[in-house]
Parts: structure tokens; sequence; C-alpha cells
């Protein structure tokens, strides 16, 4: 049984760049987060930028980690995240329904429709699904949709810029 990777030895400086550059995108999402108190909120916004960042510094040459997928990606998943937000609040303010089935309902259905939505785009990245889901479970305000948007945009550049010296680690 082998533990470790046999290209480990080969690209070990690869391996440690590539987790750098991860950990230095992770922190600086951490950072603005932190710096304006809504990483308590946003935690699970956070937590699909750092799937994000995985695929893109650790499988930089699969297809998701692609500016049209990975960018796209989050603009359909904050997309639909936004609007069945707003309509799950209307649904909540109009009747007589409790929270938690209403946030089941509409976290379900967002996972779905982003799914669909994105393959039928071509704009597959799967990380970005769960910030639709998170939009649903936590809410949103215009901040942190522009922070998470520009924090996808420089990610991306980043992986852009170094695409041929990333390798796939795996």
């Amino acid at each position: 049984m082998q533990i470790l990777d046999q290209k480990a030895k080969e690209y070990f400086l690869n391996y440690v760049l590539q987790c750098a550059l991860a950990w230095v995108a992770i922190a600086v999402v951490l950072l603005f987060f932190d710096y304006t108190s809504a990483i308590g909120q946003n935690i699970t916004i956070i937590a699909s930028l750092g799937s994000s960042a995985f695929v893109l510094f650790a499988l930089p040459k699969i297809s998701s980690a692609m500016p049209r997928r990975f960018i796209g990606g989050y603009i359909v998943a904050l997309g639909l995240g936004v609007l069945f937000h707003s309509i799950a609040l209307h649904t909540l303010s109009n009747g007589n329904f409790e929270k938690g089935p209403i946030l089941v309902f509409f976290g379900a259905t967002v996972v779905a429709l982003t799914i669909f939505v994105m393959v039928l785009t071509n704009t597959e990245h799967a990380p970005a699904v769960g910030a639709a889901f998170a939009i649903i479970i936590s809410g949103w305000n215009v901040t942190t949709l522009i922070f998470i948007m520009a924090s996808v945009v420089t990610m991306s550049s980043v992986h852009y810029s170094l695409r041929n010296h990333l390798k796939n680690l795996s």
C-alpha cells in the first residue's frame, strides 16, 4: 500500500508552492470577512471558496478550473442563490410556514437548479454550488456578493497567469 503520491518527489516544489497559493487565497478571503465582521454568517460561502482553491491550485488542469467554468459557475450560483433566497423570504412572509421546511425545500431546489443551469451553460464548477446553498441558509448582502466575485476573479487571474507552471498534483 502506497501512502504518498508517486509524483510527490519529482514535483515537490510544485506541491509546496501550489498549496501556498491556496493558503494565500483563502487567508485573504478570511482576513476580509474577519475585517468586515461577516465571517460567521458567511462561513458556508467561504467554505465553497476553500473548495475552489483546491480545484484551482491542486488540480489546475481540469475543466472546472478553467476561467469560464470557475467564474461562470459562481455567477450562476450566486444569481440563483439570490433569486431563490428572495423567493424563500417572500414565501415565509406571506404564509404560515415554518422556516426549517422552507429552507430545506429552497436549499434542495437551488442546488438542483444550479447544477442544471451549470451543465446547460457549460459552467460546471462543483464548489460554487455550495455558495448557492449558502445564500439560502445564511442570506446575502451586496458587499458579500461583490467580494465573492472579486475573490473569484482574482483567484482565476492568478490561476490563469500561472497556468503554464501549475501541475495537477494528483
